[in-house]
């Protein structure tokens, strides 16, 4: 059923009502396993052998759980 409105907007060039999104539905939401992928992804800063690197989160937490290793006892 189109409206009086509707009909008014499409004469204006406005395929939606005036102050309405243009998509109301949103954009597409992102699986966990793409917004996990994409943080693990991330570069960060560390301090590896006295030098300041760029690695990504993935390597930083990898490094991490090596070192704990190491250390225990």
């Amino acid at each position: 059923m189109i409206t009086k409105s509707a009909t008014a907007n499409r004469r204006a060039g406005r395929p939606f009502q005036k102050g309405q999104s243009g998509n109301p539905r949103g954009p597409r939401r992102k699986d966990l396993s793409a917004l996990l992928i994409a943080a693990l992804n991330e570069p960060v800063y560390a301090t590896i052998d006295g030098k300041r690197r760029k690695i990504s989160k993935r390597q930083a937490i990898i490094s991490a759980k090596a070192d704990l290793r190491a250390t225990k006892t």
